[in-house]
This record gives C-alpha cells, structure tokens and sequence, in this order.
C-alpha cells in the first residue's frame, strides 16, 4: 500500500518546521498523528524513524541514539557507525535512511516488554536490503542460544533466508521484494510461519542478529507492537506512519498540523 505522499504547501502563512525541532526526549506522547487508533497506539513498544527524528550523520555523531517516536522511553544505541553515508545517515534512493555497513554497525535497545506467546507481536519496518552474504534486519535474541521471540529477516548464507518466531525456523523462498516488511507470530507478510515456544529476552537488536550476521540494510522506520496486529491496523500502520514523513508546519496560532491536513499529537 502506498505510503502518504509529499503534499505542496498552500498555506502562504505557515513555516516549515523540521522534525529535529520537535523532539522532547522523555516525552510521554510521541509522534502520533491525529486520528491514530488507540487500540493501535497502546499496543506499540516502539517506533523508529530516520526523518521524523530528523537525523544527520553531525547529530548522530553527537549523540548516537534512535529516539523512541511512540513516547514510552525505548531508545536504541547506536554501535560501530562511522557517520558517513556508507555508514550512517544517507543523503543520496537512500535518503532519510541509516544505513549499515555490513561489518559492525548496530543499534540496540535494552529493557523492553517481553513478549508472550498468547499475545504475538508485530514488526513493521520500511528498509531496502543492499547486499551482502549473511545479514539479519532485526532480532529478540540475546546470546549464542535461541530465546527470544522474533528474528526477522535473517540470511545466513547467499541463498538462504528465514524468519523465526519463539524459536521456531521457518525458511522462506525470499525476502519481501517491497520497501515495507511485516511480520507478526503467525506469519512473515503473506507467508505462514510456525511459532515455538521458547521465552523471549528484553533486548531489540537493529542491523545484526546479536554478535554476527551485520546487515548491509538501508532501514527508514521500524515499529514493534506487543500482540499480533489485525490486516487492518497493519495496513493502516503502513499507510499512515510509513509513507513519507509528513511535513509538519507551524500555523499562525502556534499550534501544529500536517502538511495537507490532519493534527500531531505531542501530548506531555
């Protein structure tokens, strides 16, 4: 499904503000546009995006750390970037994207939820894979055994891709061909996947699967949700948060909207 596109600003009165502007760290609302579902909004852990943030290879360098955009705190540290455009923010198909190496970089966050077989899960992410032989977008995994509740997109060799969820391997054909990849417990996009049972750890690891498999992956967004998400909420996740980042404008009265209507919550 497309994303929300780009929409030329008609409002002669309004300033463009950038969305580094805009972040509160601590902050308990987020970025969540006017008219997100609440069953969607509380059911998120957290939610990465490259533009919203409004990156740069000098701000990352200051402070290497993906801001949690959902507002519940789960910040990732970023590891082993150099801040070029081969190795951190780019500029120029892969612009507004972090882009991994292939060798050591990572992101990862601690602390999180875990999550349960009952409930599921859902990763949502907006990446394009660059190449190399082994790689591994996104990974609950925390040491050399094989807890954890979700890897998502692993290669582990030229020709072999997979997806696990609880600690069941499930083998697939290829990875998604589209910018956007899903996958809840029970399926990767249009794909059934078993599910396991093994416990899951409190760790998200970005670009690796926990110490190997580095990704050479452009990544713009990535959201987790704690349960298995319905078609609709995905399809509306897809649609209204992993387009092209809104352009947020100042009115004249202060408050905040999108660019082509609509409101931004950035509730205390």
């Amino acid at each position: 499904m497309s994303g929300m596109g780009a929409v030329d600003n008609k409002r002669g009165s309004a300033a463009a503000l950038p969305a580094s502007g805009l972040w509160r760290s601590g902050g308990g609302g987020g970025y969540w546009p006017g008219g997100t579902p609440a069953a969607i909004r509380s059911a998120c852990v957290l939610w990465y995006d490259i533009a919203r943030q409004g990156c740069t290879n000098e701000s990352m360098a200051a402070d290497p750390t993906l801001r949690d955009l959902s507002g519940n705190g789960h910040d990732a540290a970023c590891h082993g970037f150099g801040w070029t455009e081969e190795s951190g923010i780019s500029t120029v198909d892969y612009p507004d994207a972090l882009v991994g190496d292939g060798t050591d970089d990572y992101a990862k966050a601690e602390g999180l939820p875990l999550l349960d077989k009952e409930r599921g899960y859902t990763v949502i992410a907006k990446r394009k894979h660059l190449g190399g032989i082994q790689s591994c977008l996104a990974s609950r995994r925390n040491s050399g055994n094989t807890d954890g509740a979700f890897v998502f997109e692993l290669k582990s060799s030229a020709n072999s891709y997979r997806c696990d969820s609880f600690n069941t391997l499930t083998q697939l054909s290829a990875f998604e061909e589209s910018d956007i990849t899903c996958q809840t417990s029970q399926r990767y996009n249009d794909t059934a996947i078993g599910i396991g049972d093994a416990p899951d750890n409190g760790v998200l690891n970005l670009f690796v699967l926990y110490n190997s498999y580095f990704g050479e992956i452009a990544l713009y967004s990535f959201l987790l949700f704690d349960r298995d998400l319905t078609a609709g909420e995905i399809a509306w996740v897809r649609e209204n948060l992993l387009g092209d980042a809104p352009r947020l404008l100042l009115e004249d009265g202060g408050g905040i909207s999108l660019e082509g209507g609509g409101q931004l919550l950035l509730e205390g």
